[in-house]
Parts: structure tokens; C-alpha cells; sequence
């Protein structure tokens, strides 16, 4: 397992584009057969891509953590962003399609991840917070998920927020959110105007993106962003001090993740635009 230090606003004033890339850019996110995962200090989180292909894929326990199973002291989101496939946790069965979630709750043992071709392999993407209360493992159709659409064309912003594990919904969690935002085409911008969680952290991973694509990533303070350019199914810890926005060389999809304080989706710290350097 890969691990992401912490960055502070004074450490990314000095870096160059290559330091600030290998501290919190995650470049590889899938790779056949692999579970490949990254940990990360800001809030302890563990983001990462399960692919099975010619092989079931289990959940171990990692070194990193030093605990029994993966899932002792933690819970778990997935999104699969590839073809058919199947999670198995302590026994239960859930069928993921395409952009379909889950919630598996800590204490949960054993947790197995399949696909159905592997001529068109799942993609599991997964996120995991701790976690000390156990919640109910849930399946969570994409149609399921709670859709928010929100931008404006004229600011080439239109976008769909797509709500998967979330305070008040129908999935219970620990602290973890999770959902999709769908960049409509046409459009390119992403969280405008720009904002920050100082109560949060929240990780994204991109896709659906052409191989010569790119999403640029706006980080740091007003006074002092900088840009970390992302490629197809790559994804980034965005630290809670730091302000996030972005503008895509085409539309795009991303998986969202948030834990820290509280699970107040609207808690941000809006930055007006005016402000950004």
C-alpha cells in the first residue's frame, strides 16, 4: 500500500510540480488482477481501485493498519466504474453494474470482489474512513443514488451531483459521504465558485475522460494556488485547508469522498472568485 503524507499550506508554497504531484497525486488507480491502494494521513484515508479479471480479489488485512481484517475499525464505499461484477461481504451477495455503489459496515470479515467477464472487468473503486459503529452492508443501485443537478451553461458548469452514501439518506455510515459528479457535455467547469472544507477531507478520482484528455485540479490557498493536472482514472487527496476547483479539456465524471467532522454536505467555505490568485 502506497503511502500520502500530509502537506501544509507553508510546505506547498516551496514545492516544485513534480514534488507536489508525488505527494498527493494518485496516478495509477486499476491494474488487472491487483487490489492497488493508497493511505493517506489527512483523516487516515484508504482510496484505491480493486480489478479482477481472471481472479477473484479478497480483501486482506494490511500491514499498514495492523488490524485482524481490513474492515475491524473501518467501513468501506465502492463504486464499480467498469463492466459486471459482484462483491461478496461475510456472505452477502451484491451484483454491481456499471456505476452502482455499496456500503460495507466495519466488522465485516470477509469481503470479496469478482467479475463477471473479463473480457469487460469491474472497477472497483473504493474508499475506507474508520469507523467504530457498525452500520448495515447496503447495495446502492446508480439509480438509487439522490440526484442534484446544479451550474449553469453559462459558466459551462451544468452537472449532475449524484448522492450515494450521504447524511440522511437511506445508507447509514460512520463518517463517510460518497457519490458521482457528471459533467454534463458541453461543459468543462467543476465547483464553481471554488470552496474549501476546513472541516473535511475529500478525495477524487477522475474518468470517462479520452486517453488525451486532462482535468486540471486548482489547489492551495487563494492567494497562493497552484494546479495539479490528473489523466483518466487518476485521483488526488485534496487536503481540508486547501481550496478545490477545476476546469476539464472535455466532460467528465468523478468519484467524490468526504469524511472528518461532521457529514453537513452543504459545510463548506465558499471563496469568491474574486480572490483567486
Amino acid at each position: 500500500m502506497e503511502i500520502k503524507y500530509s502537506i501544509s499550506p507553508f510546505e506547498l508554497k516551496t514545492l516544485t510540480t513534480k514534488q507536489i504531484r508525488d505527494r498527493i497525486l494518485i496516478k495509477t488507480v486499476f491494474a488487472p488482477d491487483e487490489a492497488v491502494l493508497t493511505y493517506s494521513f489527512d483523516e487516515r484515508f484508504i482510496l484505491g481501485g480493486i480489478m479482477p479479471v481472471r481472479n477473484e480479489i479478497r480483501l486482506e488485512p494490511q500491514d499498514e493498519i495492523r488490524q485482524e481484517y481490513f474492515l475491524q475499525t473501518r467501513e468501506m464505499g465502492v463504486i464499480n466504474i467498469g463492466g459486471k461484477g459482484k462483491i461478496v461481504a461475510d456472505g452477502q451477495v451484491m451484483e454491481m453494474d456499471f456505476e452502482d455503489g455499496a456500503y460495507i459496515g466495519c466488522r465485516t470479515k470477509d469481503v470479496v470482489f469478482s467479475s463477471e467477464d473479463p473480457e469487460k472487468p469491474a472497477k472497483f473503486y473504493v474508499t475506507s474512513l474508520l469507523s467504530f459503529e457498525k452500520h448495515p452492508t447496503v447495495h446502492i443501485p446508480a439509480k438509487k443514488a439522490q440526484f442534484n443537478p446544479c451550474g449553469n451553461q453559462t459558466t459551462a458548469s451544468t452537472r449532475i451531483v449524484k448522492k450515494y452514501i450521504y447524511k440522511g439518506g437511506p445508507v447509514e455510515s460512520d463518517q463517510l459521504q460518497m457519490g458521482i459528479n457528471s459533467v454534463q457535455p458541453g461543459n468543462v467547469w467543476n465547483t464553481i465558485p471554488t470552496h474549501s472544507h476546513k472541516r473535511r477531507v475529500e478525495c477524487f478520482m477522475y474518468y470517462g475522460m479520452p486517453e488525451d484528455a486532462f482535468y486540471i485540479e486548482v489547489i492551495g490557498e487563494a492567494k497562493e494556488s497552484r494546479h495539479v493536472i490528473l489523466r483518466n482514472e487518476q485521483a488526488i487527496v485534496s487536503a481540508a485547508w486547501q481550496m478545490h476547483f477545476g476546469v476539464g479539456t472535455t466532460h467528465y465524471d468523478f468519484i467524490w469522498a468526504m469524511g472528518g467532522e461532521n457529514k453537513d454536505f452543504p459545510d463548506m467555505d465558499v471563496i469568491p472568485m474574486t480572490e483567486v490568485e
